[in-house]
């Protein structure tokens, strides 16, 4: 009796759908918020903000919310696959001396492509550049 329920469990098992290799690394967009960590060039630069935890992206239904230690921001966005275009951002036009805000709108709106890592974890990437984020915690 219990190999009998062991196949049946393993056939069920079988036939549950899981992630495809295509949708592994997804993430799902609307509700998500993402706190920026750093921008790495393929120079070997790299960007980060002064004070952790002040640049900030969240999705909602093709909009797109920035939090910048300057200004306020916002968009659209739209992912196809693999590959998502944020933008154009648009926001309040403060000048902020010390800010690292136009070098990081300026890569958001050059990015192409994305990638979870995890469920902490978001890369944005364009060409020659990957932006670094963490999953936003409201603690």
């Amino acid at each position: 009796m219990k190999s009998l329920y062991f196949a049946v469990v393993l056939t069920l098992l079988s036939c549950t759908p899981g992630l495809s290799a295509a949708d592994k690394g997804k993430v799902s967009f609307p509700g998500s918020s993402w706190t920026w960590l750093k921008t790495e060039y393929s120079g070997g630069n790299v960007l980060q903000p002064k004070k952790a935890g002040v640049f900030a992206i969240q999705f909602e239904e093709s909009k797109l919310s920035v939090d910048s230690d300057c200004n306020a921001l916002g968009g659209k966005y739209e992912v196809k696959g693999e590959r998502i275009q944020l933008g154009p951002i648009a926001g309040t036009r403060r000048y902020c001396v010390g800010s690292v805000e136009l070098p990081f709108v300026r890569d958001l709106q050059a990015v192409t492509e994305y990638e979870q890592k995890g469920d902490r974890e978001l890369t944005l990437s364009g060409k020659g550049f990957v932006m670094h984020f963490a999953k936003r915690s409201y603690e």
